[in-house]
């Protein structure tokens, strides 16, 4: 029999667990979801976090009644009676699953499922059981281009904690510590595996002792660069992240109308039987994570505040600057408030084709397709590069990507003569 099939028929206990607090809509969404998986998990477990100020009750009664009324598979509710915080929360949920459960699918209330991942998470949580070394599942694509073969997932060193599982054995070994960085670092080959995996992890800890940010999910892929783990991820994501609406914790403040898009009906995932990673993939994670120092953008920005002082204080008016760019087909890498400012300065002067981002996570930004940058057309004659300030990578970027067109820094625009 093949061995994909053999990991459908295990008979491991495997539960689902969602996290929700007060996002009524997103909660819904997500559940609304689950209810079309070709497959259910032995049970959902629902986990609503506590009230934190009064300001939250009229959406946290709302997610309680959505929750409450789940009819489409056996559920356990539990209600928390004061706000834990999100990374307490996942925490404590997982390890109660645990107490009678083999092994877990996590979900939080802004990660929708397609209607295969449930079936996807089953089969390689089966598949990869008794391998020690494979300590997390993903459901998201990480915004990478790799070549794909007849596989569908491939293994990387990075856990994702957007759609994602593990099984109790591997989750015994979770430990929220702080010093877990200090003793990476100490040991030359687990620096090597943080430098690949996880450029950014240092801020974001460095984000939990400040108290910017709760996460749980940095503690867990720091175990798992300790331990010189493997997580597999797909190569067609599975999940699709809607929290990027300025509703959530650790999510920005970009409008989101992205359409999931169906996967080609299979009936099996073909999934690895090797557990490595290639070169291709560890690079490609390395320039993924790798961040311009923050010290150095804000050197850069103050430069080019500088500038602009000047050239207004000289009656060098700013929307003389984009008079260049008259009858032009164009695009903007980047969004935010410095888009919306050229978008506005440019929507009489040229035609601007679609905004550009490294991961695109919904399909349009004021009306404006949002690409990658593979996916540009070649109409576009010109890219304003927003984050001018990794230029470098942006063009490297672009070239690997073959595509011919001129690149723009947003400071070059500020600090033309006119």
């Amino acid at each position: 029999m093949d061995k994909n099939k053999q990991a459908m028929e295990k008979n491991m206990k495997i539960a689902t667990i969602l996290f929700a607090y007060n996002r009524s809509r997103h909660t819904r969404t997500v559940l609304e979801a689950l209810r079309e998986s070709e497959v259910m998990t032995d049970k959902l477990f629902v986990f609503q976090d506590g009230i934190k100020n009064n300001t939250d009750v009229k959406e946290w009664k709302k997610v309680s009644d959505v929750i409450h009324g789940i009819t489409f598979c056996d559920t356990e509710v539990m209600i928390e009676q004061a706000n834990k915080g999100l990374a307490n929360s996942i925490i404590d949920g997982v390890n109660y699953v645990f107490q009678n459960y083999d092994a877990v699918i996590v979900l939080e209330d802004d990660c929708v499922p397609h209607p295969k991942f449930i079936t996807y998470m089953i089969q390689s949580l089966n598949k990869y059981e008794t391998e020690q070394k494979v300590y997390s599942i993903g459901g998201y694509a990480w915004p990478i281009e790799l070549k794909k073969d007849e596989e569908d997932a491939y293994f990387c060193q990075r856990i994702s904690s957007c759609g994602w599982g593990t099984w109790r054995s591997r989750w015994k070994q979770f430990e929220r510590d702080y010093m877990l960085l200090k003793k990476i670092i100490q040991n030359p080959e687990s620096k090597r595996r943080l430098d690949t995996w996880g450029l950014d992890l240092p801020g974001q800890l460095n984000g939990n002792i400040t108290g910017e940010c709760d996460s749980w999910a940095v503690f867990w892929a720091l175990k798992v660069i300790e331990k010189d783990g493997y997580c597999l991820s797909p190569y067609e994501s599975l999940i699709t992240n809607i929290g990027f609406d300025g509703t959530g914790v650790h999510s920005g403040t970009l409008y989101i109308d992205r359409k999931y898009r169906e996967k080609d009906n299979m009936k099996d995932y073909i999934l690895p039987d090797h557990i490595e990673c290639s070169h291709e993939c560890m690079d490609a994670f390395r320039e993924l994570f790798y961040k311009t120092p923050i010290q150095d953008i804000f050197r850069t920005y103050q430069n080019l505040l500088i500038t602009l002082l000047k050239n207004l204080r000289s009656n060098k008016y700013t929307e003389k600057l984009f008079e260049r760019f008259y009858g032009k087909t164009i695009s903007v890498w980047g969004t935010g408030k410095i888009c919306d400012y050229i978008l506005e300065e440019l929507k009489h002067r040229c035609t601007v084709e679609c905004i550009i981002m490294s991961m695109p996570a919904y399909e349009r930004y004021h009306e404006i397709p949002v690409l990658s940058i593979k996916d540009i057309p070649d109409t576009v004659e010109e890219i304003i590069i927003i984050p001018f300030y990794e230029l470098d990578k942006i063009t490297n970027t672009v070239k690997k990507a073959e595509k011919k067109v001129k690149l723009t820094g947003f400071d070059e625009i500020l600090t033309s003569k006119v």
